[in-house]
């Protein structure tokens, strides 16, 4: 399933965002509950990624995208490093910590991101940098972490219904 957002900054759409934000890690716990840890740092094929990688790649990405939202509420107009999740340093270390501690990690950045947006004007969720020579809001990098989550839930969704598969045989 696909949600679709509009990339203007309105309360319907501020509102959306958030909601969608504070849904994603609960979806996460869903799709995991009661799978083995070990189990969750397994890959269930070769060409996907375990659990753990897909909890540390959403960690990093909102790590570095909270980042800029944080840089373009500080100041006015900057030019924010186009750094990719995958190429962070910090990646490796969120993928070697066992899930639960991850999730953890993640929830506890995630709540507070939600506490700092959820007291934010709409000319601030309007407020912009420059990534990558591309302006971006405040909006438009909330929003991305969002969507971008969402659409990682299906992996999640998949390691859980692959490992049904296997027990029942």
């Amino acid at each position: 399933m696909k949600i679709k957002i509009k990339n203007s900054v309105g309360n319907k759409t501020i509102q959306m965002v958030i909601r969608l934000l504070e849904k994603n890690p609960l979806e996460i716990e869903f799709r995991t509950l009661g799978i083995d840890p070990m189990q969750l740092q397994t890959r269930p094929d070769p060409d996907s990624w375990s659990a753990v990688e897909i909890l540390a790649h959403l960690h990093a990405c909102a790590t570095i995208w909270g980042k800029s939202i944080e840089k373009m509420l500080q100041e006015n107009n900057p030019t924010i490093d186009d750094l990719h999740p995958g190429k962070w340093d910090k990646l490796r270390d969120f993928s070697a910590l066992p899930f639960d501690e991850s999730f953890k990690n993640y929830t506890s950045n995630r709540l507070n991101l939600i506490s700092r947006l959820s007291m934010l004007s709409p000319e601030e969720w309007g407020k912009s940098g420059w990534i990558k020579n591309k302006k971006h809001t405040v909006f438009s990098q909330a929003r991305r972490m969002a969507l971008h989550e969402f659409d990682h839930l299906d992996q999640f969704e998949r390691i859980k219904i692959h490992l049904d598969k296997e027990q029942t045989g």
